[in-house]
């Protein structure tokens, strides 16, 4: 079981350093792409603080593997996002 703390890194690490960070980075490089990030990054903000909730509320291991299964469905679901705005 991972434990909250690792979950909560886990998490900051992918949402604001890989999303957040590669959202602006194509911003910068070209700004026709605002608002497809923007949205991107509204997503990424809003999930985050939903896992950090169902994190701080988890109480069983089960709470913790269920946490995990919704972040890795959701990973996939952002980095497709990236590569559409990519492509």
């Amino acid at each position: 079981m991972a434990s909250r703390r690792d979950l909560k890194k886990k998490i900051n690490q992918f949402i604001l350093a890989d999303v957040i960070d590669e959202c602006i980075y194509l911003e910068e490089q070209n700004p026709d792409l605002v608002e497809r990030c923007d949205k991107i990054i509204d997503e990424a903000v809003g999930f985050y603080n939903a896992m950090m909730t169902k994190i701080n509320q988890a109480k069983t291991k089960s709470d913790f593997r269920e946490i995990n299964e919704i972040f890795d469905a959701r990973v996939d679901e952002f980095v497709d996002a990236l590569n559409q705005i990519n492509a």
